[in-house]
């Protein structure tokens, strides 16, 4: 449940203490702690220890408590005030899509407050080899790659372009329009234009490919191939077209390590991805 993303992300020991139990950093622990039933890979603790005094179902309760010496007592103000505010589904439920976009939110805005904390010499180094662990991947000859040009603090992959496009490989630029994205082929020299959201690109006069490998940006990615984008969903979209036209791309995402998460939240939309590339390490996922 999301209620278990939320405490991996803000308290990561909240889901392995033996007692089930955590500190309260901030007020949403309170309602959101370890007292739901979860599991992630590579977790084999029990998450859920029940306390010593028989408590509400969870149909009740929202959820099994957890040995909390607050909440042992159904009769304290704080017990009162914690039922008023629990939230009514189990941990094996779909939590609000509400909930969900609030965590991806805040997950969002943590990891790419790490991205802008980098330092103009760490996000060159760091772009630098990102850049040679792209071209150490072995691609199809001449398949068609989609990149990005950085906007803010983004990875720099202007090194892998020129080498891509040198090597063979015709290379699209991301482009918004109103029915989503479009790719339009770009080479290193050709003239680019505004296009919005701070974003630069080859304009409309410039062919339009299909991508056979997505090299995506992101804010927040985790280890089991989550990705958190901007919140619009452009991605997403694009890559259901594709699919839905029989194109299924190797989606690639592109990151500084800063921005790994515990956990992504993830919603039915969301298009897991098959790599994610940092300055330090390739992280490939079966699918």
């Amino acid at each position: 449940g999301v209620a278990a993303l939320l405490v991996r992300n803000q308290y990561p020991r909240g889901l392995n203490d033996p007692e089930g139990s955590c500190p309260r950093p901030n007020p949403w622990v309170w309602a959101h702690g370890a007292h739901l039933r979860c599991r992630f890979p590579g977790i084999t603790l029990p998450t859920v220890v029940r306390g010593r005094h028989t408590l509400p179902t969870a149909g009740q309760a929202g959820g099994d408590l957890c040995n909390c010496t607050l909440l042992r007592d159904m009769r304290s103000p704080f017990a009162a005030l914690f039922w008023r505010h629990a939230i009514s589904i189990d941990a094996t439920s779909d939590p609000p899509r509400a909930l969900v976009a609030a965590e991806k939110a805040r997950v969002r805005k943590l990891a790419l407050g790490r991205r802008d904390g980098l330092g103009t010499i760490e996000r060159a180094d760091g772009s630098a080899a990102i850049a040679a662990a792209i071209l150490a991947l072995e691609l199809p000859p001449r398949c068609v790659a989609s990149a990005f040009l950085p906007i803010q603090s983004e990875v720099d992959l202007a090194e892998a372009i020129a080498e891509l496009d040198a090597r063979g490989h015709p290379v699209g630029l991301p482009i918004m329009v109103e029915g989503g994205l479009v790719f339009r082929r770009f080479r290193p020299g050709d003239a680019l234009v505004p296009l919005g959201f701070g974003t630069r690109g080859p304009g409309p006069d410039a062919p339009e490919v299909v991508p056979d490998v997505l090299l995506m940006p992101l804010s927040a990615f985790d280890r089991q191939g989550g990705r958190i984008g901007y919140g619009r969903g452009f991605y997403d979209r694009a890559v259901a077209g594709l699919r839905a036209a029989g194109r299924f791309p190797r989606l690639i995402g592109i990151a500084f390590s800063v921005q790994e998460v515990a956990a992504v939240p993830m919603e039915p939309h969301d298009a897991p991805l098959d790599m994610i590339v940092t300055e330090r390490d390739v992280f490939r996922f079966a699918r």
